[in-house]
């Protein structure tokens, strides 16, 4: 109830204040897991309020009596800004958590002490961070600029905590990870003296991505549309005004072969049976067993049968 008390107050002491205040985002609680969060989000409303300078810079010296103005107005200002982010820091966490820091009348001084409390947190960070730059690999179907700067991400964070691995590392490492369809890049990278920046990489890769793209759309456009002109049509002797000549059609031998009867009408299939073999498809004057049985007997002619 105290502390919704000190909330109100400080609502109230920057609402009448002179300065317009802009609409900040929701307010976290500060709990066992979100500490990381929990003080961008707290830096971020203060900042919006426009009452953080108490975060920004050390507690000024009181002025004296033959100040100037401008030495005047700043501790005021400070005086003012320092009391309004100790109350919204404490009213924004959780009662366990704000029994067991350390009290403090400087905001700067109780933030930092907040930070110290979690400092234990950070070596399983970096241990995280780490696992990450180095387990995240690209597989060449998303986008290669974007990859670049989720491991620059890690990078930051890491270089945040006192670890500096280095730009002239994480153009080794992305390079090192990259799929075989930039052997191109890698070779060339590899056969210069001059060593890239990280911005330079990223603009590099994400050309050639580009490119590859437009060549492999150009490549399905040319197979799946059969009107695009730049799609050659391949002949014998590798010309357009060759035709292939149309080869005849041979029909298979045996009961479904065209008739050639003494009709002396080709091409015509025959839908009767013969009256010698019984088989469908021709007819007897046609059959190949009635004429070797011919030929075995030595006749010329078939004996005609009813």
């Amino acid at each position: 109830m105290v502390y919704h008390n000190m909330y109100l107050i400080v609502i109230a002491l920057v609402s009448h204040s002179a300065v317009s205040i802009p609409r900040s985002p929701a307010v976290l609680t500060l709990n066992a897991t979100n500490h990381k969060q929990w003080i961008e989000n707290i830096t971020m409303n203060l900042t919006f309020m426009k009452v953080d300078l108490a975060l920004r810079i050390d507690a000024p010296s009181k002025p004296a009596d033959d100040a100037t103005e401008k030495d005047k107005k700043s501790y005021e200002d400070w005086e003012h800004s320092n009391p309004c982010c100790l109350m919204l820091m404490r009213y924004h966490m959780d009662e366990s958590i704000r029994d067991s820091i350390p009290k403090s009348e400087n905001a700067k001084d109780f933030l930092a002490a907040i930070k110290e409390k979690y400092k234990k947190f950070s070596k399983n960070e970096k241990n995280e961070h780490l696992n990450m730059l180095h387990h995240t690999v690209y597989d060449g179907s998303g986008d290669i600029r974007a990859h670049i700067d989720k491991l620059m991400g890690h990078y930051h964070k890491l270089k945040a905590m006192d670890m500096d691995l280095g730009e002239d590392y994480m153009v080794w490492l992305v390079m090192e990870n990259i799929p075989s369809q930039f052997d191109s890049i890698r070779s060339s990278y590899n056969a210069q003296k001059e060593q890239w920046t990280v911005g330079e990489m990223s603009v590099i890769l994400a050309k050639e991505e580009e490119d590859m793209r437009k060549g492999r759309a150009r490549s399905i456009s040319m197979v799946t549309n059969p009107n695009n002109p730049h799609k050659r049509k391949f002949t014998s002797n590798n010309s357009s005004d060759q035709k292939h000549p149309k080869k005849k059609a041979n029909h298979p031998k045996g009961n479904g072969q065209a008739s050639s009867s003494s009709t002396g009408h080709k091409n015509e299939f025959f839908k009767g049976k013969c009256n010698f073999c019984q088989c469908f498809g021709h007819k007897k004057a046609d059959c190949r067993k009635l004429k070797a049985h011919l030929e075995k007997k030595g006749s010329d002619k078939p004996k005609k049968t009813e």
